[in-house]
């Protein structure tokens, strides 16, 4: 009998300890835990801190389709000049993606470069092989330090502009809370002069994402049918506060964490409890 009310007792506090224990309501934090995945595009870099480049075109399709498969064609059209007869060298960055954590994410491109509707060849270099002869923020380096560049040559003709346009396509998918896409607008001020540009870029969801954000505010949106979204952004580049305009996408829902100090207190006084019984039993079957 004085077993069975040993284990009695034993079970009352355990139970009453258990009882102090947090629930299934667990609080809001400021803080998510989301893995984004992100991609970056553009900067268009000149050899010589003389050459103007007045205007600029983007113009960005982007479908995402099933298990968030991103097709993503790119055309750049750079209108560049020049007051003296020169040759010029310009380095167009290759995509950069990255996620904050876990393994870094690929895609496929391919990147074709046309001077004054001309195809023009280029060479692929590392931010190691250009830096020492492009005239860059060093602020901005730290994306550009990671980048692969095509780099091609081009002669300019006094007071004659010369079209340079970059065309590329990306495929790829994302498994990630969030997918965010940018492109390096701000690299326009890298040019001698000031330079107005006009970037677009089309969304066509096929693919029923959560939410689809612009940053920064762009100038005007649409929506050509549904599933379309289209976000437009023009400007004086030098007059401009962001370096970059894009979309993030968000994917999948995800929770936010529990912090350390809502299970200290109440997993304490459990302990506490149950240390207690088991010295209150000691004492009550040593006095039996």
């Amino acid at each position: 009998m004085r077993a069975h009310g040993s284990k009695t007792f034993v079970l009352f506090l355990i139970v009453g300890a258990g009882l102090l224990l947090p629930n299934a309501a667990i609080p809001e934090v400021a803080a998510d835990i989301a893995i984004v995945d992100a991609l970056n595009e553009g900067a268009v870099i000149p050899s010589d801190n003389g050459t103007m480049m007045p205007s600029a075109n983007v113009s960005i399709k982007v479908v995402v389709a099933a298990s968030f498969t991103y097709d993503i064609v790119s055309n750049c059209t750079f209108q560049v000049l020049s007051n003296s007869t020169m040759n010029c060298t310009v380095a167009f960055a290759y995509p950069l993606r990255y996620a904050s954590m876990g393994p870094q994410p690929q895609y496929d491109s391919s990147l074709t470069v046309y001077v004054d509707g001309f195809l023009t060849s280029h060479v692929v270099l590392n931010w190691t092989g250009i830096q020492s002869g492009f005239q860059t923020n060093s602020s901005d380096n730290w994306y550009l330090q990671r980048c692969s560049f095509a780099v091609f040559n081009i002669t300019l003709r006094a007071y004659e502009v010369c079209t340079l346009e970059v065309d590329q396509t990306l495929h790829l998918v994302s498994d990630y809370f969030d997918f965010t896409f940018s492109y390096a607008i701000g690299t326009g001020k890298y040019w001698a002069g000031n330079t107005s540009e006009t970037i677009r870029i089309e969304v066509e969801d096929r693919a029923g994402l959560l939410g689809l954000t612009f940053n920064p505010q762009p100038n005007r949106t649409e929506n050509p049918a549904e599933s379309i979204t289209v976000a437009v952004w023009s400007c004086s580049v030098d007059y401009f506060d962001s370096f970059w305009v894009g979309f993030t996408a968000k994917q999948y829902e995800y929770h936010r964490p529990v912090p350390l100090w809502y299970w200290l207190g109440p997993v304490g006084i459990a302990v506490e409890c149950i240390v207690v019984a088991f010295l209150l039993l000691r004492r009550r079957n040593a006095a039996l």
